[in-house]
């Protein structure tokens, strides 16, 4: 039997040959936190100490979880569970704030060192090399970025990290469904990381439908319906346990979506006005609580709420109740009236953007560039133990730097950072950025417009089925929170980054190997490869062609 010259490479591969490269960049990349850990614990443990007012505000007040732990949790409305429970172990378990700080720490490094691991494999399962494959992964588990998001905030920014290794392991369970079989596990295994993302970061409360519609189109309801059993017992539970505390069940796991969609508008003071003037030409889509509230303060958010304010009476005596049985820990972001005034802004959104479409289209344009400068320029806004120098203006084909950025520790207390310089053993992350941006924004219009033509000739699309999913889930990322949002979008970027990797790597993977087996379908007469575009090879590794026939 004669062998196509990809094939002859790929003959010593053998199933999960590859689980063992996986395993050791992952170990490498604890063995280089632990190095970090060497060269700065003490440094780190200094801000922890000199800051210990600072809490992520997506948290409920320490006091909440040390005294009111499971009743906190039961009127939870604000963020999804999962964090919350996490920190309410670490601070039964660690001394705050030092101590919680290392134990975030770790935990960050140990989702680093997974994600890296999982990274590696799907990259594996979209057709790249070994080599190619472990190096790419590796590059991003020792990268600036992904270390300083890590111990941003002293660890607590661990909800976006979890994030992104629960969603870029649902890709690879999806990646690794076997042709011809329902795959019953992985669809299971697909749906409780999906869930749990929803759980974990409310941006993905919504992925499952991406999922579900894929699954749907590609392998049928059956498999569809596997994937949304687990969905419907995790994300549906929390719905009706909000249901059973608040009644209401909403898909969301947060009750601040609409404060989300809308801040940008009222933090901009050119905005501002407009917004709110778009309220009241609409306001007979609100109720007049809503109108007046706005008329009189302006743009409410979570932090300049007037003391005291309810909607009404009946929600006033809630209020109340919930602030009796919490011990007055429930704080004002977490309060009915702020889910309340979330649910109007969700409804004045539609409007301002039929009346201000411009506006709108230009904060997505913005948040947009914001979403793809350097992860790690959001370590410098906040509270960075160790951060680097912002690059300034981004411009999508000019990422890289004219110079290395320069590493910080801060040795104050926030927002008096008091930055002394370090030497951070980290890699940039700036020239695999450059390759994604221009992936996506260069080479994918032109695939897609090949893919077109081909379908039409009714010709196998060079983006196949596992390419396309990884590209949904990056695009459900780039699309949602760039729509909503505005601000840290560089942040929001890490939870979809292994996908943006993945599918760039992997298309250019693809496209070589169809290149390379150009030459060899014309000289066996157009025969095309189980690997080339009509087939996509068995979790990335290529099979051997049949002897043409004489």
């Amino acid at each position: 039997m004669r062998m196509h010259p990809i094939d002859r490479r790929a003959e010593v591969v053998r199933p999960g040959s590859f689980a063992p490269i996986a395993i050791g960049i992952a170990a490498v990349v604890l063995l280089h936190r632990a190095v970090l850990w060497v060269l700065f614990g003490d440094l780190l443990d200094a801000a922890a100490r000199a800051n210990p007012g600072w809490r992520t505000w997506q948290y409920l007040p320490l006091s909440a979880y040390r005294d009111h732990f499971w009743a906190s949790l039961r009127y939870l409305q604000q963020t999804p569970p999962l964090p919350h429970v996490l920190l309410g172990i670490l601070l039964s378990t660690t001394e705050w704030p030092v101590g919680t700080a290392r134990a975030l720490y770790g935990l960050q490094a140990a989702i680093s060192a997974g994600t890296v691991l999982v990274l590696a494999r799907l990259l594996h399962c979209l057709g790249c090399g070994r080599l190619v494959a472990a190096g790419v992964a590796l590059l991003f588990g020792l990268s600036t970025d992904l270390y300083t998001l890590e111990i941003a905030s002293f660890g607590q920014l661990v909800y976006e990290s979890a994030a992104m290794l629960l969603v870029a392991a649902a890709c690879l369970c999806l990646a690794r469904l076997p042709a011809g079989a329902t795959g019953r596990r992985r669809l299971i295994a697909a749906g409780l990381l999906v869930a749990g993302a929803a759980l974990t970061r409310a941006s993905f409360s919504y992925l499952f439908v991406i999922v579900a519609v894929f699954l749907a189109v590609a392998r049928g309801p059956r498999s569809m319906a596997v994937f949304l059993v687990p969905v419907v017992l995790l994300q549906g539970g929390w719905s009706l346990k909000t249901f059973a505390v608040y009644g209401h069940a909403p898909v969301a796991t947060s009750s601040w979506g609409g404060i989300n969609a809308t801040v940008g508008y009222g933090f901009d003071p050119a905005a501002r006005p407009r917004f709110i003037a778009s309220v009241e030409a609409n306001a007979a889509a609100h109720p007049d609580w809503f109108v007046r509230l706005l008329r009189e303060h302006g743009y409410v958010h979570w932090h300049n709420l007037p003391a005291g304010y309810a909607p009404d009476p009946e929600v006033a005596r809630r209020e109340r109740e919930i602030q009796a049985e919490l011990g007055g820990t429930n704080r004002p972001e977490n309060s009915i009236t702020i889910r309340m005034i979330a649910d109007q802004y969700t409804r004045a959104l539609a409007g301002f953007a039929r009346r201000e479409p411009g506006l709108v289209l230009d904060k997505v344009r913005r948040a947009y560039m914001l979403f793809w400068h350097p992860m790690a320029d959001y370590a410098a806004m906040f509270v960075g133990p160790i951060f680097v120098e912002p690059v300034g203006r981004l411009r999508l084909l000019s990422v890289l730097p004219s110079r290395r950025q320069e590493a910080r520790a801060m040795t104050g207390t926030f927002p008096d950072k008091k930055p002394v310089p370090v030497r951070l053993p980290t890699v940039p992350l700036h020239l695999l950025d450059s390759l994604c941006i221009l992936v996506m924004h260069v080479l994918l219009p032109v695939i897609l417009l090949v893919d077109a033509v081909r379908l039409w000739r009714r010709c196998a699309p060079l983006l196949n089925r596992d390419l396309l999913l990884v590209l949904a889930v990056a695009a459900y990322g780039a699309v949602l929170f760039n729509l909503v949002e505005i601000g840290e979008n560089m942040r929001f970027r890490l939870s979809v980054t292994p996908e943006v990797i993945a599918f760039s790597v992997g298309l250019l993977c693809r496209l070589g190997r169809v290149a390379i087996d150009a030459p060899w379908r014309l000289r066996t007469g157009g025969h095309a490869s189980r690997d080339g575009p009509d087939h996509p090879p068995a979790h990335g590794r290529p099979a051997p062609h049949p002897e043409p026939a004489p």
